[in-house]
């Protein structure tokens, strides 16, 4: 019995063959054929971007989220899409520069004009760096422009005659000789400092060791005044001939009002100057005639008359030298003792010392 089968292997009828035969024949096949069939009823797998299957078409929404796999747009929606992110991209530009190729000639074209901004950009001055680079005309440029230009290094000498009223519109360190409007004649050091329309002026005289200050305030200067230092402290020789006008302070005014010892007096005139003090020792080695030089007007006196070895020596004292009842005081005469004590007042407006003593014994 011949035994024919198709290309997928089915059997097939023969002519040659029994009908009887060939009917099972046909059963086989119809029913391997059925199998077949039920088989090819499996649905595919869904087609991802490394699977092979079935795709299907987006919705809207999901075109417009983007983020399925198994989905495709329809061409229509691609295109919109495309057109929607090309115009936001160019934000609503002219049509002469919708294009990269434009935008590329524009910016190409401009590039002199780049150039300048970029170079004018690193020309201003910075504030996330202390390292710009500057150079020493910029930094002063920029000092100047910022109303803060600093003091110069090493002083700048400023001609003879210079007026200091003048220096109101920058800050700096000067040296001069022989300035207008200075406390000094003679060698000075200058500093100017600037606030705005403020300015502020210091000056060491050099020949009288002095430091003064004074203020403009846009309009007029003030007066210069002292700005007391070591230097500027008062003697007590100073203090005593009321000379100078510097600063007073403690332990200088005890050495001022302390006792002037003017050793032995002598006969004849005892001249007893102010300007060396305002409490004089004087021991007497003869009869004297006491005159008081250089008084100031309302300066307190007092003198201690002390006798010597040999004793008996008298005081009398000037016109100008008034006593309580006109009664001058006795003087003790007792050899090495208190011979008097005497304290006074001098009135400029009478010329007059008014006085007191008295004698110790």
């Amino acid at each position: 019995m011949p035994n024919d089968l198709t290309t997928r292997g089915y059997p097939l009828p023969h002519p040659d063959n029994v009908a009887r035969e060939d009917a099972q024949r046909i059963r086989d096949a119809i029913q391997t054929i059925s199998e077949d069939i039920d088989s090819m009823a499996v649905e595919p797998p869904i087609a991802s971007e490394t699977t092979t299957g079935d795709v299907r078409l987006a919705t809207a929404a999901e075109a417009t989220a983007g983020t399925v796999l198994d989905a495709v747009p329809a061409v229509k929606r691609v295109k919109d899409m495309i057109v929607a992110a090309i115009d936001a991209l160019k934000g609503g530009v002219g049509p002469a520069y919708d294009t990269l190729v434009e935008i590329a000639d524009k910016l190409t074209a401009d590039d002199t004009a780049i150039s300048g901004i970029l170079t004018a950009l690193a020309n201003r001055l910075r504030v996330d760096t202390s390292s710009q680079g500057l150079s020493a005309s910029q930094q002063s440029n920029a000092r100047i422009n910022l109303d803060m230009e600093a003091f110069g290094p090493a002083g700048v000498t400023l001609a003879n005659g210079t007026d200091l009223n003048t220096l109101t519109s920058k800050n700096g360190a000067y040296m001069g000789t022989a300035l207008g409007n200075s406390p000094s004649s003679n060698g000075c050091t200058l500093w100017v400092q600037k606030w705005g329309v403020y300015v502020y002026q210091r000056l060491n005289a050099h020949d009288l060791g002095i430091v003064y200050e004074r203020w403009y305030n846009g309009t007029t200067w003030t007066a210069w005044v002292k700005v007391f230092t070591a230097a500027n402290v008062a003697t007590a020789a100073a203090i005593r001939s009321k000379t100078g006008s510097d600063l007073i302070t403690t332990d200088k005014a005890w050495d001022a009002a302390g006792f002037v010892d003017l050793g032995v007096s002598g006969s004849g005139n005892l001249n007893i100057d102010c300007n060396n003090g305002v409490r004089f020792r004087v021991v007497l080695t003869g009869n004297v005639t006491v005159n008081f030089l250089n008084p100031k007007d309302g300066q307190n006196v007092d003198v201690t008359f002390v006798q010597d070895a040999t004793g008996g020596r008298t005081v009398s004292w000037n016109s100008n030298v008034r006593f309580p009842n006109g009664i001058a005081p006795t003087v003790a005469t007792g050899a090495n003792g208190w011979a008097l004590v005497f304290t006074g007042v001098y009135n400029a407006n009478y010329a007059q010392w008014l006085g007191a003593g008295w004698k110790l014994s």
